[in-house]
């Protein structure tokens, strides 16, 4: 089994039992994938394809192309968890010129496209170092 496999079988056995799915039939049922794919996954022979890691998002709650993610090391983000302006106390959103970049900011923020631009100068700033 991959080291992508591995983490990724990890994270959807921990996110599915943390929402009372524990069987591969409760997972299939909640829109995840079929029973058959969680044995490959498992067993180290699921190879992921797009309907299916779709699939992982529905059931898993998990926010679209949160499986994607963490295929490739990152996190998943669960349904509803960064909603631009949600709550004045911390504000979170991924950037839109940097897919997969996401940013937690404590307190309030009046002006997203500001936060947003400085944000991106300081990344272009790092790449240049």
């Amino acid at each position: 089994m991959t080291l992508e496999g591995e983490r990724f079988r990890d994270a959807v056995t921990s996110r599915a039992k943390e929402l009372g799915r524990r069987t591969d039939a409760l997972l299939a049922a909640a829109g995840g994938p079929s029973t058959t794919t969680m044995t490959k996954l498992r067993h180290g022979d699921y190879r992921p394809r797009r309907d299916t890691m779709e699939k992982f998002d529905t059931a898993l709650q998990w926010e679209p192309g949160s499986a994607w993610r963490v295929w490739n090391g990152g996190e998943p983000t669960p349904n509803g968890a960064y909603r631009w302006g949600a709550n004045k106390k911390i504000v979170a959103f991924e950037l839109s010129d940097h897919p997969g970049v996401h940013v937690v900011v404590k307190g309030p923020v009046k002006k997203r496209a500001v936060l947003e631009a400085s944000i991106a100068r300081l990344i272009r700033d790092l790449h240049d170092l």
